[in-house]
């Protein structure tokens, strides 16, 4: 109901952190939308940070991938973006493609290293697109093996 929004909503700033991650969470299942506000995303604590950071993998949009992107840089929230980005990538396949493009583009060796964390949970996507002889896909191939970072 729009009581229990409201609710939750004014829980999130609760002092009793407890109280605050329970209302987040509740949040999080049913009204991830709501986490999206910058309020959230920028919160103090880094547990309702980082809470809301992940709800937006439930916005499977490339502005959102965007958006989540250039939060990289902030304390203690590098995995929780990884996971977020990675969620959307397995809901959206579609996106791929935006990210890689993003990779071939950067010259950011830390924004490349998390897009190579990001897209190795993808190799069979990659693979796949190998035997097509994409030459872009190829070259994130080479470098995630060069990192060593894949995922067995």
């Amino acid at each position: 109901s729009a009581e229990m929004v409201e609710y939750l909503m004014v829980q999130t700033s609760s002092n009793n952190i407890g109280n605050a991650l329970k209302a987040v969470d509740a949040l999080s299942h049913n009204h991830h939308y709501m986490l999206s506000q910058e309020r959230f995303i920028t919160h103090s604590k880094p547990e309702v940070r980082n809470a809301a950071i992940l709800s937006l993998a439930g916005i499977g949009t490339q502005s959102n991938i965007d958006r989540l992107l250039g939060m990289f840089g902030t304390p203690f929230a590098e995995r929780f973006i990884v996971q977020a980005i990675s969620e959307i990538l397995w809901k959206r396949p579609e996106l791929v493609d935006h990210v890689v493009d993003i990779f071939h583009d950067t010259e950011d060796p830390d924004l490349r290293r998390n897009l190579t964390e990001i897209l190795s949970n993808r190799v069979e996507y990659f693979v796949q697109k190998t035997i097509s002889r994409e030459k872009k896909y190829i070259k994130i191939l080479r470098y995630v093996e060069q990192k060593k970072i894949y995922k067995t």
